[in-house]
């Protein structure tokens, strides 16, 4: 379903990726410790799985960029290395895969790869499964198949993004309330009497 170039790898200069311009990348919380511990870990093994990058081309200037479609936390991490550690890791180049499809197909690549791993909170997974629904058109259906989870698990992260109170959100995010006691709150109640 999704080509990242047959394997083929390039090493491509860091400063030249660019994030976040036409892939909205699902994660929007990065723990720093975690980031670091990345760091450590890949400044002493190297980068092990590259970043998945694609040819794209900036919407408001017309200019060719390389953006990121995977690897968020990994590009983080070498950031970090090249501002902490090395500032010559690498001689500033990553190792990359070039991904060879189309944008919508590398926001759903960008969402799949971080749910299997769950390496997302359902804060933003929930954000990101509404998104995909109610701005680029997906069906909660087609969503259901391609991350690979049951039509329930869709619908209920669906209608707690759409529901629930920022307060509400943040105690998921937090570890307060864990994501099925906080979705029957967001189906049930108002936002003042989910604060109460």
């Amino acid at each position: 379903m999704y080509d990242i170039g047959n394997g083929q790898l390039a090493f491509i200069d860091i400063d030249d990726i660019s994030t976040n311009v036409n892939i909205e990348n699902i994660r929007t919380v990065f723990d720093e410790e975690e980031i670091k511990q990345l760091a450590e870990s890949i400044f002493e093994d190297g980068l092990i799985n590259p970043l998945v990058v694609m040819d794209a081309e900036h919407p408001e200037t017309g200019d060719e960029i390389i953006e990121l479609v995977c690897g968020a936390r990994r590009l983080r991490a070498i950031q970090y290395i090249r501002q902490n550690m090395d500032e010559d890791w690498g001689d500033g180049e990553v190792k990359c895969a070039q991904f060879e499809g189309t944008l919508e197909d590398a926001e759903i690549l960008n969402g799949m790869e971080n749910i299997e791993r769950a390496e997302v909170d359902d804060v933003d997974i929930s954000a990101w499964l509404y998104r995909m629904v109610e701005d680029r058109g997906h069906t909660q259906a087609d969503l259901t198949k391609k991350v690979h989870k049951s039509p329930t698990w869709v619908s209920n992260r669906i209608t707690f993004h759409r529901n629930a109170c920022d307060e509400l959100k943040a105690a998921v995010r937090e570890g307060v309330l864990g994501f099925t006691a906080a979705y029957q709150l967001a189906a049930k109640l108002s936002h003042e009497e989910q604060k109460k």
